[in-house]
């Protein structure tokens, strides 16, 4: 009895511990929504300062920037080759407006700093409204705020739904001041308010969100034993909130563009795809804690509305990347209201309940955590900014317009918006980021198609006269546009140029795509090519590592002490070591020439053919027949006829003194039995052999 007595005396002195707690944040109510608000806005301002990583708000401001100075249609193409005048399907021309708005007064930076701001400056004083509306107690403000800003530090780029989430917080606005009830007063502006989010941007969340609010109103009438005059007026509204979807200038449906979207999306694009690594861990923490509590909170509560809400929204969080932000904010509104409710009437009353307690040190631990999260985040974004402008080939852009380039580009899908925003309209893309509202999903497959593969690349340049190639900057594109012709016109750090003719960097562009053909390389024009970046006042300019090391090479006399350095030390791509491996087994340094093919990260099949040749001039006749089998194993792209006689020579070679193994055995009798195949006779056994690159 007496254990018992002090186990109760205990509980009862924790529970006022809580109490007290409370209390003093209610006394103090005004200090401390002031300074999370004050603290919050701050956060953000820095957010807001964090440099474009995202090439779509480029497009969005060029269309934006046309639209209202230009006067040309936001619903028409203007910048592609591809699908030059076709119809854009309910294209945010709202947002674009407002976007060049702000630039216009601002400046491009300051512009998108100041509308990164403004955004999600709006959600946070919807937010603060939504709270004062549910009479929050302190411990939510404590609570919502921080966690609304790590929220919005998901996804911190110029993009439409950044004002979306301001439509999010309203809409439950609207939801809650129904209060179940079927008005005029009540649901006109539902109506109108969804009418207007159909014309800004993905509405589907609106309704989503008032299916909820028609659900408990049918719950409701159930309940009250509803008259058959309560569940008209209950259909026609409904009947009214989705008719509205229709008044859009393509006469399209939110709900049926959800419901026909094409699932092939979910595994090309980055944003459509399952959440995952991309997903910050403590952050996915954090939303995880956040789901659960509010979904407790509304099953206990019996919000069966609100059940319905995060269902839907948790389900398309966990299979679309772009979804968890909504998701995450709507979770956070939800558990404001749950947690009002649950923290409120002790405010009125009696002491503080065991779940009351629990319920306020957990969101008063959550409120803690995420604002560490959000001043963690600001931090990084501002030390990302100092690396972050690699992202963007202004260089590029630069030369290309002060050579005097114009005509058709073939480009990467991720950067068309920021080349629309800069080259139009003298010049034109391929594809950008309008995927959806404007390129199908075949155009987007045909795209990663022509990066693959010479032939197809040169059917499309021939059909739509392109002219130019901004690509990464990698040897598989190196190799591509030298196949087809295209030669290399500027190396930027991330992106590379190239031009049907009359290169800048044309014979630099062949070594790099190809290294194992050095000697098909005008090594005087390379010279020239390379003589500025030897230049003292060029020495800062950021330039490819492979550039810098031939430009090296090119210079220094002991060549095989150069190649050794540069491997062992330098940070060198995957063609700068092949250069190495290559120019070592000309200078007879075999160790050398392993050693630098076996640094290669990213292999193709002529790296382990080169390791074919090094291997049986030192004699290692069962490295030589490993190495075959792996080169031949290799899932060759669409291989070249060039290619196919180096591999039968090669077999034909190797089995003079070293037996076969199994893959080389089945690719010889594949090769015997192609009628189109032509072996050459006349091929020369070296390591000259491998530059298969045809001449143009």
């Amino acid at each position: 009895m007496t254990t018992q007595s002090s186990q109760n005396a205990e509980y009862n002195k924790t529970m006022n511990h809580a109490s007290t707690l409370q209390d003093y944040f209610e006394s103090k109510r005004a200090f401390w929504i002031s300074a999370t608000v004050i603290v919050c806005i701050a956060i953000l301002a820095v957010t807001a300062l964090r440099n474009p990583v995202d090439y779509d708000g480029y497009w969005h401001l060029r269309m934006g920037m046309d639209w209202i100075a230009n006067g040309m249609s936001p619903w028409l193409d203007h910048y592609s080759f591809t699908y030059p005048g076709e119809r854009i399907s309910n294209p945010p021309f709202m947002f674009q407006g407002v976007l060049y708005g702000f630039v216009a007064l601002f400046g491009e930076r300051g512009g998108m700093v100041v509308c990164k701001f403004v955004a999600t400056a709006l959600v946070f004083g919807f937010l603060i409204l939504w709270l004062k509306q549910l009479r929050a107690p302190v411990a939510v403000y404590l609570l919502a705020l921080p966690v609304l800003v790590v929220i919005l530090q998901f996804r911190a780029q110029v993009r439409p739904e950044l004002f979306s989430y301001s439509l999010v917080v309203i809409a439950f606005v609207l939801y809650h001041r129904t209060r179940l009830q079927l008005s005029f007063s009540a649901m006109a502006p539902v109506v109108l308010f969804l009418q207007f989010w159909t014309l800004y941007h993905s509405s589907i969340l609106g309704y989503v969100i008032f299916f909820g609010l028609f659900l408990d109103i049918a719950i409701r009438l159930i309940k009250e034993r509803a008259t058959p005059g309560d569940w008209l007026s209950w259909l026609g509204w409904g009947l009214a909130t989705v008719a509205v979807g229709f008044i859009n200038p393509a006469f399209s449906h939110p709900l049926i563009a959800t419901l026909l979207f094409p699932e092939d999306w979910k595994t090309l694009i980055l944003e459509y795809k399952t959440p995952g690594a991309d997903l910050n861990m403590a952050a996915g923490y954090l939303l995880v804690v956040l789901a659960l509590a509010a979904a407790i909170g509304a099953l206990v509560q019996k919000r069966i509305g609100y059940l319905v809400i995060l269902a839907v929204f948790l389900y398309s969080a966990s299979t679309m990347m772009r979804m968890v932000p909504p998701a995450a904010l709507v979770c956070l509104v939800i558990f404001s209201a749950v947690l009002s409710d649950t923290l409120r009437p002790r405010l009125a009353s009696s002491p503080m309940t065991a779940w009351q307690g629990a319920t306020l040190a957990l969101s008063l631990c959550t409120a803690c955590f995420s604002m560490y999260l959000a001043f963690i985040y600001a931090l990084a974004f501002l030390k990302e900014n100092r690396g972050s402008w690699v992202k963007f080939p202004e260089a590029l852009v630069t030369h290309y317009i002060d050579t005097g380039k114009k005509g058709n580009i073939f480009n990467e899908y991720e950067m068309g918006g920021f080349l629309i925003y800069r080259l139009s309209p003298e010049s034109k893309v391929y594809i950008d980021g309008r995927t959806g509202i404007l390129y199908p999903v075949e155009h987007f497959k045909l795209h990663s198609f022509v990066k693959r593969d010479p032939e197809l690349f040169l059917e499309q340049a021939e059909k739509f006269d392109i002219r130019h190639s901004v690509l990464m900057a990698s040897t598989d594109n190196a190799s591509l546009m030298d196949i087809a012709g295209f030669e290399l016109d500027y190396l930027g750090v991330r992106y590379s140029l190239f031009t049907q003719s009359s290169g800048s960097l044309a014979e630099f562009g062949k070594l790099w795509a190809h290294p194992q053909c050095w000697h098909q390389v005008d090594q005087a024009a390379l010279e020239r090519e390379l003589s500025p970046y030897q230049e003292e006042s060029r020495q800062a300019e950021p330039m490819h590592s492979t550039l810098k090391l031939i430009s090296g090479f090119l210079l220094v006399e002991n060549k095989a002490a150069f190649l050794d350095y540069m491997a062992r030390n330098a940070r060198l791509d995957d063609a700068g070591y092949r250069f190495i491996a290559y120019q070592a087994h000309q200078l007879k340094e075999p160790t050398l020439a392993l050693f630098a093919l076996g640094l290669i990260e990213h292999r193709i099949p002529t790296d382990d053919l080169a390791v074919v040749f090094v291997n049986m001039l030192m004699g290692e006749e069962q490295e030589v027949r490993n190495a075959l089998e792996k080169a031949l194993a290799y899932s060759w792209r669409t291989i070249l006829p060039e290619e196919e006689r180096l591999q039968h020579h090669m077999i034909e070679h190797v089995q003079k003194s070293i037996e076969l193994g199994s893959v080389a055995i089945s690719r010889r009798s594949n090769l015997q039995q192609d009628s189109e195949f032509m072996p050459d006779q006349d091929m020369v056994f070296n390591i000259r052999s491998l530059c298969t690159r045809p001449n143009h």
